[in-house]
């Protein structure tokens, strides 16, 4: 005990002493934390990885639109939520997702009208308007030829599709690498519809599973937009005034990712 100091006085300093020490560090606990916020990436907290209740998990260069950013994916790759499904819209057709791989670059989709149909025979050519993807391997055209009348004929084996329209006409599906290679009597039938599938071991003298192949599905896969690094070490990939970068929790980063090229207005 310090000369002059009564039990009372020091009792009196040492709490004194205390409660500065408390005070102290509560403020460096205070500075601390501000310079952590203001540090923060909120980019990185909007680019989390989101999910409709059911399917794959939805990040670069898919995005939801009123759940995540703009940033957040590339624009063509917008995903809908519905009856806790991703959707993906196409001019004409909306296709569920039922897979996607980030680390090959692809999905599967089922075409919406297959699922939800009594009768999933297509009525529309597909299409990707908006998306800049290719077909992934083992695809094939399912050909289904419309309302056929008895001179119908086609150089492929062809399967009667029963559940086509009752009044007289049928109408017949066939595989083949693309429908235009193939030759049939055009005014026999109302029209051709192509829809993709994925076959494997597929044989021209086959008959066609047409339902099967169609509830399948078949994949995708999107071009110059992967960046694994970005991911793999924590980050999550995004866009920026046309530039491909990386959001981390205190920064973001440019980021130089496969062919290096930036991000774009993609047209499928």
């Amino acid at each position: 005990m310090s000369p002059g100091l009564n039990p009372r006085n020091a009792l009196i300093f040492r709490a004194s002493l205390f409660r500065r020490i408390s005070i102290i560090i509560s403020l460096s606990m205070f500075l601390f934390d501000f310079v952590l916020s203001f540090g923060a990436n909120p980019k990185f907290d909007d680019c989390q990885p989101q999910n409709c209740g059911s399917g794959p998990n939805i990040s670069y260069p898919f995005w939801i639109p009123n759940v995540q950013q703009p940033n957040c994916g590339i624009p063509g790759f917008d995903i809908e939520c519905d009856n806790s499904r991703p959707i993906c819209r196409t001019f004409g057709s909306c296709y569920a997702i039922k897979e996607i791989s980030y680390d090959e670059n692809s999905f599967r989709v089922v075409n919406e009208a297959v699922l939800n149909a009594g009768c999933p025979l297509p009525s529309l050519n597909y299409s990707f308007e908006r998306l800049r993807v290719t077909f992934g391997p083992d695809h094939a055209d399912l050909c289904i030829f419309r309302n056929c009348d008895g001179s119908f004929s086609v150089n492929s084996t062809i399967s009667w599709a029963e559940c086509g329209p009752g009044d007289g006409n049928k109408s017949f599906a066939a595989i083949a690498s693309m429908c235009d290679h193939l030759n049939w009597n055009r005014a026999s039938c109302q029209y051709l519809v192509a829809a993709p599938v994925q076959v494997q071991n597929w044989k021209v003298n086959q008959s066609v599973e047409y339902l099967k192949l169609l509830e399948d599905g078949f994949t995708l896969n999107w071009t110059g937009y992967n960046c694994t690094r970005c991911r793999r070490s924590g980050g999550r990939r995004g866009s920026q005034n046309t530039a491909s970068v990386c959001y981390w929790p205190d920064r973001t980063d440019l980021v130089h990712c496969g062919d290096g090229k930036a991000p774009q207005t993609i047209l499928i």
